[in-house]
């Protein structure tokens, strides 16, 4: 079964930003008594002047909780970053996560019994039970495991850049750009390049 989560979140920075350079959104979780715990780290570059040279870095850690019902196999739940888009506005990062949640279903004994006939995938569907549980806390700088999150870049394509150009800059194949990017790529264009390490 897969089921999309959607996460949103308004991150306020204390420092006046003129734009955000990079942003990476790593994520870690682990799955407890029918219930994915975890953290989204998401962290940058940014320049509070048009005129600066240097970049300084940001670094928020926000935590989330999805429930899942009794009939989720535990030992197959997978959760990964989808997608991901992000606003910045009078310093506020409004992120947009797009999750992709995947496990097995354990047949309860109400299933077993019926017969195959009468049984409606739709029935299945409804006993199952994700929705996110978003906290407001926001803390920074909590450590990752390594090997338990999927980590993404987003490129600004800028005048006169090609995909291949992407290929050769971020050592990554144009198909597994194509594939993490469903839009037209022109001037501005925010392309997701996954980590391939």
């Amino acid at each position: 079964m897969e089921n999309i989560i959607n996460f949103k979140k308004d991150i306020k920075f204390d420092t006046m930003i003129y734009e955000i350079s990079e942003l990476n959104i790593d994520h870690d979780y682990q799955v407890n008594d029918y219930t994915i715990n975890g953290n989204y780290v998401i962290n940058g570059t940014y320049k509070d002047s048009e005129i600066k040279i240097g970049k300084e870095t940001f670094n928020y850690t926000i935590p989330f909780t999805v429930e899942l019902n009794n009939n989720v196999d535990l030992n197959t739940v997978t959760l990964e970053i989808n997608d991901f888009d992000y606003q910045f506005n009078n310093n506020i990062l409004s992120i947009s996560i797009n999750n992709l949640l995947t496990y097995e279903e354990v047949l309860t004994d109400l299933f077993q019994e019926m017969d195959d006939e009468y049984r409606d995938d739709d029935d299945i569907e409804a006993l199952i039970d994700v929705e996110p549980e978003i906290s407001d806390n926001v803390s920074e700088e909590v450590p990752v495991e390594a090997d338990s999150y999927v980590k993404y870049k987003i490129h600004i394509l800028k005048d006169n850049e090609t995909i291949d150009d992407l290929c050769q800059i971020y050592k990554i194949s144009k198909s597994t750009i194509l594939n993490y990017n469903h839009d037209e790529f022109s001037v501005g264009s925010k392309i997701i390049i996954p980590n391939e390490e």
